[in-house]
């Protein structure tokens, strides 16, 4: 089974840019430091303790898709101020602009899934 190749923040944007078009993605190791995923915990995690889980949809479909022990949480920038500021990451905006256009975009939508136990994987899907 292919793996994804483990890279750091540091390596040169060229060389990140070459391994995610040959392999399609790979894991950039320390993208975010220590100081910002607690704080990005601290912000988020009571907003999952509150949320409940699976979805409010009624198409049997939908519901099945979501899961029942899931949770969903949607609006991140509005919750977390690390979130923004990992939005404003400078090798995720060199990244984004990469491969969308200098500024040719906007990030509007971050979400948090929380896989709760016992559900099935999802079909394939962007």
């Amino acid at each position: 089974m292919p793996s994804l190749q483990h890279l750091s923040r540091h390596t040169p944007a060229d060389e990140i840019w070459q391994v995610f078009d040959e392999d399609g993605g790979l894991i950039i190791d320390d993208f975010l430091n220590a100081e910002t995923l607690e704080a990005l915990r601290g912000d988020i995690m009571p907003a999952v303790n509150r949320h409940h889980a699976g979805t409010a949809h009624g198409r049997s479909f939908v519901k099945a898709f979501h899961g029942d022990t899931t949770k969903r949480i949607t609006g991140l920038a509005d919750i977390s101020r690390a979130w923004v500021e990992i939005l404003c990451d400078p090798l995720y905006k060199a990244m984004a602009d990469h491969y969308l256009g200098e500024d040719n975009y906007y990030l509007n939508t971050g979400q948090l899934i929380c896989i709760g136990p016992g559900e099935t994987p999802q079909v394939l899907h962007r």
